[in-house]
């Protein structure tokens, strides 16, 4: 190739260069001169974006200067470049990325690749219907498969790429493909073909319409196009079974099924060059509670939008699967800790940015449990069960990436257990009240207290609320042991008010899947009607996470002041909450989170924080408790800004009833 800028090996490096980038890329060759870039060839997607090109042409006339600038600090930041331009075939500017790579440091040739991914709906019908497409180089090696060829004919793209064409193209009018490639070589002109057969990967065969066009460089063929159509309806409806067998019907990625076939060939390739291969599992944190707030549409909207950031992670070694509702598995070969904690960080970035949906702008949280297999063969489904043992402990722990560990089985196995007992905890009369008492700073006095709960079961012993509340509310437990401490806080408010003691109050925690039954609040009205009760007696406290959906909490929380409930935000500046829907919503208190008052005398931030929220507290006219307080310099600084209680281990303990009635109660008789 005398008058080509490019070997024929050096083009089909070009090319899978370009490959390995994506699907939807267009781009120009460059020849590097000591000032500027001349460009030597451009893709068809290439001038249609950017125009008709001369040969020789400098490069940066295609671009704005600060484009061109931000293009070259790309090559010498290995990294890609993000741009905006308007392309030739549309009025309204588009932003883009693009990576400028040296492939001939001889010849200072370079590959210049634009990314027109994001031009694309990928999840649109016309996309769906892109021909199939095959580029071949002279001598009949794959350089690419697009979707519409590896998605029909079964393949993934790193199989695809090192198959032999004849395996794939059988025949073409009775010849080889190679036999019709070579004489293609010398009569340079593209040519279709009625009577042609493609194997997909489980050897099925079918009929094909294939078009051959030559591409050509400085009057050389550096490579051959193949589109080709299918000839036969019963290949749709083939098409059709493989698309539910294998594809994920709502993300349109690798579904189980896939998962279960892809596994056997990357174990053996693993196996085979002594390379680690591992299953990342990606898990959505409280993603039903996202179905049970907004509906399972947003919720659908949200897995397509996460999916979506996810498959850019998609490489020659990365590929993506959707196990089931909100988990997803990243199966990654020739595995490194450097390469696994750079996924990690990628996904990290992309939970970061909120999720759109048709309605609303969702913020997701999400954990990554890790496994892998290194010197010998471990089944797939222990290798998922290995990662979800992980994914328990990265939450447990409060972690993003959490690598599995063989001490991990014998503490799951333990937890699993934990929760066995805790669900006959109630009947077998295990849980137990403690109560905090609220001290009044400006008086001392004590008129109300915290209800927290308590377990002490034969085998654990008494269970950290630390330890057993995460089972409980994972599991779902805790909308019923909810309801038994409403029950036992129900019947010491009813005694009270026999006694006429209307002026005290206990406090409740209020779990978020408590909150969001749908009979919640005909479940307060019966306890109030069936003790009666006085609902200024008892106050309930809501955490921020279960105010995401803003209409449906303004409506429980207005019925509940209805029936004139005392409502309280637990732990206030942890969580969602905005502070217009703290100045709209009928509240009465905020708790300032023991986060911020147990170091607020040694730290300058926790106390600006603190004083703030109480001095936005009292000007909407709550009432706040700041929670966590252990010294007296505590005591002062709350004192010092009107905070009208306070409740810690300076004051007291959670103690049992008994004892709040011999230190409080008595003082009343």
């Amino acid at each position: 190739m005398e008058n080509s800028p490019l070997t024929n090996d050096q083009w089909k490096y070009a090319v899978k260069q370009l490959n390995n980038l994506g699907d939807y890329y267009c781009f120009f060759l460059l020849k590097k001169h000591p000032t500027y870039f001349e460009v030597q060839f451009a893709s068809n997607l290439a001038t249609e974006y950017f125009g008709d090109f001369s040969k020789n042409e400098r490069a940066e006339t295609y671009f704005t200067p600060s484009n061109w600038q931000s293009i070259i600090q790309s090559l010498n930041e290995n990294k890609k470049a993000t741009i905006q331009f308007t392309p030739k075939s549309m009025s309204e500017k588009i932003i883009t990325t693009m990576i400028l790579k040296e492939i001939d440091e001889l010849q200072e040739l370079y590959l210049l690749a634009i990314d027109l991914t994001e031009q694309y709906d990928l999840g649109s019908s016309e996309q769906h219907q892109i021909e199939p497409l095959i580029c071949l180089a002279i001598d009949g090696e794959i350089l690419y498969g697009n979707r519409a060829t590896i998605g029909s004919l079964g393949y993934r793209k790193q199989k695809f790429i090192s198959a032999s064409i004849e395996n794939i193209i059988t025949s073409v009018n009775s010849s080889s493909i190679l036999e019709v490639l070579k004489r293609l070589n010398e009569t340079k002109e593209l040519e279709e073909f009625y009577d042609a057969t493609v194997k997909t990967i489980d050897g099925q065969t079918f009929r094909i319409y294939l078009r051959i066009t030559p591409i050509i460089v400085d009057s050389e063929i550096v490579e051959f196009h193949c589109i080709w159509r299918h000839l036969e309806q019963t290949f749709i409806e083939n098409q059709k079974m493989f698309s539910l067998h294998y594809y994920d019907q709502l993300t349109g990625i690798w579904n189980k099924q896939a998962l279960n076939e892809h596994f056997l060939e990357e174990s053996r390739i693993a196996q085979r060059n002594r390379n680690n291969l591992a299953i990342l599992l990606v898990d959505v944190l409280r993603f039903k509670r996202i179905n049970e707030s907004y509906g399972t549409n947003i919720g659908d909207e949200i897995l397509c939008a996460i999916t979506q950031r996810l498959k850019t992670i998609e490489s020659a070694e990365n590929y993506l699967y959707r196990l089931n509702g909100d988990e997803f598995i990243i199966m990654v070969q020739n595995a490194t800790d450097e390469k696994i904690i750079a996924i990690s960080e990628k996904i990290n970035k992309m939970f970061l940015q909120p999720f759109t949906t048709s309605e609303i702008d969702l913020d997701c949280d999400y954990s990554i449990g890790v496994t892998m297999q290194q010197e010998e063969a471990i089944e797939l489904e222990s290798m998922l069960q290995q990662a979800m043992q992980a994914v328990y402990f990265s939450m447990v722990y409060g972690q993003k990436l959490c690598y599995y560990e063989p001490s991990m089985e014998e503490s799951y196995r333990h937890d699993a257990l934990m929760e066995s007992h805790l669900r006959r905890a109630i009947e077998k009369n295990e849980l137990h009240l403690h109560f905090q008492p609220q001290i009044d700073l400006s008086t001392g006095n004590v008129e109300s207290f915290e209800a927290l709960l308590r377990w002490s079961n034969p085998k654990f012993g008494d269970v950290s609320p630390v330890k057993f509340i995460p089972i409980a509310e994972e599991s779902g437990i805790i909308v019923m042991i909810g309801d038994w401490v409403l029950e036992e806080v129900a019947k010491i408010l009813s005694e009270w008010k026999k006694r006429e003691w209307l002026h005290l109050r206990i406090a409740v925690n209020i779990s978020p899947l408590q909150f969001k039954e749908e009979n919640f609040i005909e479940k307060m009205k019966d306890l109030i009607e069936r003790h009666s009760l006085e609902p200024s007696m008892l106050e309930l406290e809501i955490t921020e996470s279960s105010m995401m959906d803003v209409d449906k909490t303004m409506i429980t929380l207005s019925e509940l002041k209805e029936m004139n409930m005392i409502i309280s935000i637990d732990d206030f500046g942890t969580g969602y909450s905005s502070l217009s829907y703290i100045k709209s919503y009928p509240i009465d208190i905020i708790k300032i989170d023991k986060s911020f008052i147990q170091e607020m005398d040694c730290d300058q931030r926790n106390q600006a924080i603190a004083k703030t929220i109480i001095h936005l507290a009292h000007s909407l006219g709550l009432t706040v408790i700041a929670e966590g307080v252990e010294r007296l310099e505590h005591v002062s600084i709350l004192k010092g800004e009107n905070c009208e209680k306070a409740q810690g281990f300076l004051f007291s303990r959670p103690v049992p009833f008994e004892v709040i009635e011999n230190q409080y109660l008595n003082k009343l008789n």
